[in-house]
């Protein structure tokens, strides 16, 4: 069982940067995709809850930022994360990451998974060489859309958000305060 957390915060994964980043800015989506799997391994090592900020985007997790979607090198995919590892291939963003708010990846049977995210300088000697999986870890996904356009933007089932995977929250402005634009 993994270590529980102490002191746990949150991390921010700014999923609108990642979006623009590749379709804007034109950076490699290996490049991209390396840098959220460093903030995903980095939230899993220390317990933190990992908040996706979509903010007024809808990053296509559903049918490009994800390790089958995206067209990474298949070499990139390819063998052990890390030496130690019980994972057989490396991950940089597996879909499954929403399943149950990331909490299948801090469980006995989710440590394969956590591992896949991991390379050599993250599972290092100070870690015995092996991955350092903090209970704790999970994820949130928050947007700025208004709830009546969370289906036609973020779950259509084209584009977005893997369907079926989120219990989506609304917090309400105290009466007489307008809601955000």
């Amino acid at each position: 069982m993994p270590p529980t957390r102490s002191g746990a915060t949150a991390a921010l994964l700014d999923a609108k940067k990642m979006a623009l980043d590749v379709s804007v800015r034109k950076q490699p989506m290996l490049e991209v995709m390396d840098a959220q799997r460093k903030t995903v391994v980095q939230s899993i090592m220390h317990g933190k809850t990992l908040i996706f900020a979509c903010q007024t985007a809808c990053p296509d997790f559903a049918g490009k930022f994800n390790d089958t979607s995206a067209g990474l090198p298949e070499d990139e995919l390819a063998g052990k994360p890390f030496p130690a590892s019980t994972a057989e291939n490396k991950a940089f963003l597996p879909l499954d990451l929403f399943d149950n708010g990331g909490r299948g990846y801090t469980t006995k049977d989710g440590v394969k998974k956590a591992e896949a995210l991991f390379r050599p300088e993250e599972a290092s000697a100070q870690n015995g060489g092996q991955a350092k999986i903090v209970d704790g870890f999970n994820i949130i996904v928050s947007t700025h859309f208004n709830y009546e356009d969370l289906d036609d933007f973020l779950f259509n089932g084209d584009y977005g958000l893997p369907l079926g995977k989120f219990f989506p929250i609304w917090i309400q402005h105290e009466d007489g305060t307008p809601a955000m634009s």
